[in-house]
């Protein structure tokens, strides 16, 4: 806790202080098979980040309720609701694991 910025321990709970120090610990291994690949990394970082907000109240609890916030029906697709008349058509809805397991597997 001494190396820790006096922000962050005022802000975060222990759990999220663990998962911080332990992903920090992770990544600054001697052996690099034994560190986390930096898309690992990320993941780590977003889930805590989600779970975080989640724990707020600010996201909801299923990707279900945010889902007609982004987007709208058109017959058989999901578009997004920007406006834009030129974006029907557009597939875009998806869930935040699909996003994380096709991040994994895509390359850069």
């Amino acid at each position: 806790m001494e190396i820790m910025d006096p922000q962050v321990v005022k802000e975060a709970n222990p759990e999220e202080v663990h998962d911080i120090c332990s992903l920090a610990e992770a990544c600054l291994r001697l052996k690099g098979r034994d560190r986390p690949t930096m898309k690992e990394a990320d993941m780590r970082l977003q889930f805590m980040r989600t779970k975080r907000l989640r724990k707020c109240k600010i996201l909801p609890a299923s990707d279900e309720e945010i889902e007609p916030l982004l987007c709208i029906k058109v017959g058989n697709s999901d578009v997004v609701n920007d406006g834009n008349s030129t974006s029907k058509g557009i597939s875009c809805c998806y869930s935040l694991e699909q996003e994380l397991s096709s991040s994994v597997t895509l390359p850069r």
